[in-house]
């Protein structure tokens, strides 16, 4: 948004009380990209082009379906420590939770409660928090809806979902394979 009022969790980025698709070919670095981003959101330093940018440090929590929670804060570890980051002190402001589907009905007043206290609620991925179909807009319809209250409470909300392999009969375009975007 070009509206200077706009809260952004991160500027130019992420808007504060939105819902965000991190989307891409499996094996090209979105998981790393989410994780700079969450170091960015939880130390307050703000990623490029805005490098000398401070902002205020928020809560995040990482929803792992891959992965296991040492691997997680591992890399997150190796990743802040190279962006010159206070380790203890931006970890201190991540939540992790590994191997959970958390987009099912069941599910909808927690994440709402989490809500309350994370700025950014992160999924990695799509396809393993969540049975439903991508190319069903009635679903993705559903799934905005389990999600919906988590944003009204304020929280922004970023799925990573993995596209399928391109074929003859997907297309090239990510919007194409994800026919349920239209949500």
């Amino acid at each position: 948004s070009d509206d200077p009022d706009t809260p952004y969790i991160i500027p130019g980025m992420l808007v504060q009380g939105g819902l965000c698709v991190l989307a891409g070919e499996p094996k090209t670095g979105k998981s790393w990209l989410l994780y700079q981003m969450i170091l960015s959101v939880a130390s307050g330093t703000v990623m490029p082009p805005y490098e000398y940018s401070k902002v205020p440090a928020k809560k995040v929590l990482l929803i792992a379906n891959e992965g296991s929670q040492a691997g997680i804060k591992a890399r997150l570890a190796a990743l802040a420590k190279g962006m010159g980051l206070d380790l203890a002190a931006t970890l201190a402001n991540i939540g992790i939770i590994v191997g959970t589907q958390f987009l099912l009905d069941d599910h909808k007043a927690t994440l709402e409660h989490l809500a309350a206290e994370y700025d950014l609620i992160c999924v990695d991925v799509l396809a393993n928090a969540w049975y439903g179909k991508e190319d069903s807009n009635d679903e993705v319809k559903q799934m905005i809806g389990l999600i919906r209250p988590a944003i009204t409470a304020g929280a922004t909300v970023l799925l990573v979902h993995h596209f399928g392999k391109v074929s003859a009969t997907s297309g090239s375009r990510g919007g194409q394979r994800m026919r349920g975007a239209s949500a």
